[in-house]
């Protein structure tokens, strides 16, 4: 974390994922991630400050980096937005020929192959962290409820260990991850297993390839390719992947036979999908059922927020209350109050959308402030920064009193049922907030001098409906899955002491051991000189030799 992009090593400036935070010196916001040589690093040296978690979000809690970021769903899936912390450029300042090649624009060609080894240094956090204080309260559980029936311990510790990490973490470990020894009434005595997570991954053989001819190669070329690829994609739109689906398949079959309604494999399709297709062949109204269906899918349904309505109490071992007729003033408060509580939700959601749009805006300004060279955008920084904020108006200043004017209702529920009992605000009465808040006073007021059998309650307000996003869907023979961990919901894992500690590489004359020594006296520096290794001899085709380093 830092309130100024800084240069790396070889003096290169790095783009870097800005956030809303406010910087020790004032700054009003800050720039997240950077690139340091893993030889010079010293974890010793490190000020908090430099960190994420020494910050604290709105609820008063440390902020820590998670897949939304600071801007939302798609921040870990649009690179410009997170390629500081979950992406790496690569320069290649490292290596002179490759680097004087790419900065003159020469054709070059080169591959390369990546490691990312990443662990987590707060132990709180950590899954392993409580692995075998969990693995031991369950067994030793386990033992005692046998003897109190008086029936066999069938389970091992080992057992135990295999279904907490399966079911809880959701990775495998190997049968000799964890060892243990059992005390004389088979509870557990002692128990080795692992404590602490490393993670690592490897890509290899990125292939960079301008000479083929350098023309016509793309700089990601497969390696021989004869030039760019040829292969076709097919793509089919719809308002929905049910339409998308039936589209694409649609579109590779020869069309069918039969009655008018049947001739349509994109209608059968989309018939079969949402179950509708057994319907289809009989008298009636089925087409308008399967349009109706159709057209329900293609709209996502919004929390409409919450309607008030005066009941009676349900009798015992009752769901539904009575229907009744309020007295004429009751009925007009509850219609101000019914008013006031729609104000209220719809001023919520305006501000919400301005929020989204005063974040947007300044997630601009900041890439254009920190743009090198300068003057190459579409609207001028200076403009826009005056845009965003002054001293007394603003798209910063707006939002902040539309915050102000709305207001935060604060709800009240019972402890038993869940109902919402009462509401209230700190903020001032002619708020939208306030003025819920004093109808609802008025309310419940004039609701404590009628019968004691009636209640105010909250249910759920009509929702809204908002078209969803069309789906694309993609077709070809260069298209596949990502194979991350074979078709399981579980992870294999390894401990340390599976890893590989020294790698054997045999040439044709000759042949060269590489042992896993520190690359740094910092955390895991064992695990990770190991975890290299692995990826070495995985990437050089050698043999390796699994030692504990």
């Amino acid at each position: 974390m830092a309130s100024a992009l800084r240069a790396d090593s070889r003096g290169i400036v790095r783009p870097a994922a800005s956030v809303p935070l406010t910087a020790p010196d004032g700054t009003p916001y800050m720039f997240m991630g950077r690139v340091l040589d893993a030889a010079s690093w010293d974890p010793a040296s490190e000020r908090p400050e430099d960190f994420l978690p020494h910050y604290n979000g709105p609820d008063g809690t440390p902020l820590y980096l998670t897949s939304i970021g600071f801007a939302g769903a798609a921040f870990s899936g649009y690179y410009p937005d997170c390629r500081s912390v979950f992406g790496f450029w690569d320069t290649f300042a490292d290596v002179p020929d490759v680097y004087t090649a790419i900065t003159q624009n020469n054709p070059v060609r080169f591959r390369a192959s990546y490691n990312v080894i990443g662990w987590l240094p707060d132990a709180a956090s950590d899954p392993l962290g409580t692995l075998a204080a969990a693995v031991t309260s369950e067994y030793n559980s386990y033992v005692a409820k046998c003897a109190a029936q008086h029936v066999q311990v069938a389970s091992k510790p080992a057992d135990v260990f295999a279904r907490i990490t399966s079911d809880q973490i959701g990775w495998q470990f190997s049968d000799n991850a964890m060892s243990y020894t059992l005390a004389a009434d088979d509870t557990l005595a002692s128990l080795a297993a692992p404590d602490a997570t490393l993670c690592a991954g490897t890509i290899q053989e990125v292939v960079w390839d301008q000479l083929n001819p350098s023309a016509d190669t793309p700089f990601l070329a497969a390696p021989g390719a004869p030039g760019p690829w040829t292969d076709e994609v097919e793509i089919a739109v719809g308002n929905t992947t049910v339409q998308a689906v039936s589209a694409l398949v649609k579109s590779h079959l020869a069309a069918p036979g039969g009655a008018p309604v049947l001739a349509s494999y994109e209608t059968l399709l989309n018939a079969l999908q949402l179950g509708l297709l057994r319907d289809l062949e009989g008298q009636g109204n089925s087409l308008i059922t399967l349009e109706q269906a159709l057209h329900a899918n293609a709209f996502a349904q919004i929390d409409g927020g919450h309607q008030w309505t005066i009941q009676t109490k349900a009798a015992p071992d009752s769901l539904a209350s009575v229907e009744l007729t309020l007295p004429l003033t009751l009925a007009e408060q509850l219609n101000v109050l019914n008013t006031a509580q729609l104000a209220y939700e719809q001023g919520r959601r305006r501000l919400e959308v301005a929020r989204q749009q005063l974040f947007m805006d300044w997630v601009i300004y900041v890439k254009q402030l920190a743009r090198k060279p300068p003057g190459t955008n579409v609207v001028d920084t200076n403009a826009l920064g005056a845009f965003l904020a002054t001293s007394s108006a603003g798209e910063l200043r707006a939002v902040v009193n539309a915050g102000a004017a709305t207001g935060l209702l604060h709800y009240q529920s019972g402890p038993d049922t869940g109902r919402i009992v009462g509401v209230s605000t700190t903020d001032a009465a002619a708020t939208l907030a306030g003025q819920v808040v004093s109808t609802y006073q008025i309310v419940a007021a004039a609701l404590g001098r009628l019968p004691d059998s009636w209640e105010l309650d909250a249910v759920p307000a009509a929702p809204f409906w908002l078209p969803t996003d069309p789906v694309l869907v993609m077709e070809g023979d260069r298209l596949e899955p990502v194979r991350r961990n074979e078709p399981t919901r579980t992870i294999a894992v390894r401990t340390d002491s599976e890893l590989i500690g020294i790698l054997q590489i045999a040439g044709a004359s000759n042949s060269w051991t590489v042992a896993a020594g520190a690359p740094n006296p910092g955390v895991f520096a064992a695990a990770i000189a190991a975890a290299i290794a692995a990826a070495i001899a995985a990437a050089q085709g050698g043999r390796a030799r699994s030692t504990r380093p």
